[in-house]
């Protein structure tokens, strides 16, 4: 980021998730994590750097591909984490931009023919499920996963949508659409 607040923050956050002063080796699963990782005001030489060739931390592996047929419903999937109470600004979306997020989304998916928007939501006290169904209630289009695996929601999509994930990392190892939201 060239905004000196966010990449201060992205910093900050990287140490003792990406590195740390007390580690001696470093797993790297993806590119841009070793991009990130070399961009960092540290001492790479003192780690053992091991690069995965399969995700380790993640809720899947690879996806069955999706065959489209001609005319059929593009699926767009809304995944993203929000912290609660704005604890990491500038890096996650806190609850009300996260429910802002998505009511701009489900109100740009109404105007959109042969389009389908999947929410996978959380049901958390910040912001509840029913909050969200209340303001997405009148998009018939839109419509909230009651699947419990992600990779299921992944198979049928052809394109992700999300502020701060992993599930953007998943979506980019299965060779996903993504596009990475922030209306605010």
């Amino acid at each position: 980021s060239n905004n000196k607040f966010t990449k201060f923050e992205l910093n900050r956050h990287a140490k003792g998730l990406l590195h740390s002063d007390f580690a001696s080796h470093i797993l790297i699963q993806q590119d841009s994590a070793y991009r990130l990782l070399k961009s960092m005001p540290n001492n790479l030489s003192k780690f053992k750097i091991l690069f995965c060739k399969s995700p380790i931390m993640w809720s899947v592996n690879k996806v069955k591909k999706k065959y489209r047929k001609e005319n059929s419903e593009n699926i767009f999937l809304h995944a993203s984490t929000f912290k609660m109470q704005s604890l990491r600004v500038g890096i996650y979306e806190n609850s009300f931009e996260y429910l802002d997020n998505i009511i701009t989304l489900s109100n740009e998916f109404r105007k959109l023919k042969n389009c389908k928007l999947i929410l996978r939501l959380r049901n958390l006290e910040e912001c509840s499920l029913s909050t969200i169904k209340y303001y997405i209630k009148d998009n018939k289009n839109v419509l909230i996963s009651k699947n419990e695996s992600f990779k299921n929601d992944l198979e049928k999509t052809d394109c992700l949508i999300s502020y701060s994930s992993t599930s953007i990392e998943e979506a980019q190892y299965n060779n996903k659409h993504i596009a990475i939201i922030d209306f605010n």
